[in-house]
């Protein structure tokens, strides 16, 4: 009797791991056009704005809860609303040069919904000096 108790939990055992290897688990996933942005050459003082866009790659929405910048240089907007899968969506950055001057790094470090946390991105260039006035 106890056989056929240990055989039957068994069975179930195993069937329900088959039946669990048949429905993933809902999981967003983001994928960049880039996830560095080259600005090049700008002139000190001025405010450079661009977008980064991604798409949810995942089976299920993508929900961004924060974007953490390394200075307030730097603002960053993302998507209020959840992504859905397969839908595209950008993240708006602002980098204010304002006493900034030479080779310029930062990075934005995002909190989202998705399996690996954070998602890093990157910008990167040079900000000029003024040039003198006559």
């Amino acid at each position: 009797m106890k056989k056929i108790t240990y055989l039957i939990l068994l069975k179930t055992l195993l069937f329900a791991g088959f039946s669990f290897g048949q429905n993933p688990i809902p999981t967003p996933a983001f994928r960049f056009e880039s996830d560095v942005y080259k600005f090049g050459k700008v002139q000190a003082d001025s405010i450079l704005s661009f977008f980064y866009t991604f798409q949810n790659t995942g089976n299920a929405p993508l929900v961004i809860a924060d974007i953490k910048v390394e200075c307030g240089c730097t603002q960053a907007d993302w998507p209020d609303q959840p992504v859905a899968p397969g839908a595209t969506d950008t993240i708006f950055v602002a980098f204010d040069t304002a006493g900034k001057w030479g080779f310029q790094k930062r990075t934005l470090e995002i909190t989202a919904n998705t399996l690996t946390n954070p998602t890093i991105l990157t910008f990167k260039g040079v900000v000029e000096k003024e040039k003198l006035r006559d």
